[in-house]
């Protein structure tokens, strides 16, 4: 089966929460980061629907990047606001651009 999320040379790494839902007796709100993990868990069909109608938006990274030694990935939240992922999240709190830039160049947590 072909994978209608795929984008040649990029690999999804994770998804951002664009519209609250119901995960089980646990609510996901809006500007959730989910992991990689957490997005795979998601059932095809559902994730190709939620995806369609805006309530998780992948992000991507270039397929050839090493995660080891890869810079972070920003996400715009809105409002100006960042997050910045490096295989995890690496803020608590929504960052500016420049350090949001800034952090995006240090070493992943786990390394």
């Amino acid at each position: 089966m072909r994978d209608d999320l795929a984008i040649p040379g990029f690999a999804i790494a994770g998804a951002v929460v664009r519209k609250p839902y119901g995960q089980g007796a646990q609510r996901v709100y809006a500007g959730t980061v989910l992991t990689l993990e957490a997005f795979a868990r998601i059932g095809h069909v559902v994730k190709r629907i939620w995806v369609r109608d805006g309530t998780v938006t992948p992000f991507y990274v270039p397929a050839h990047v090493s995660p080891d030694g890869a810079s972070g990935h920003l996400i715009h939240r809105g409002g100006g606001r960042y997050d910045v992922i490096h295989g995890v999240q690496m803020n608590a709190e929504p960052l500016s651009r420049e350090e949001a830039e800034a952090l995006a160049q240090q070493p992943p947590v786990n390394a």
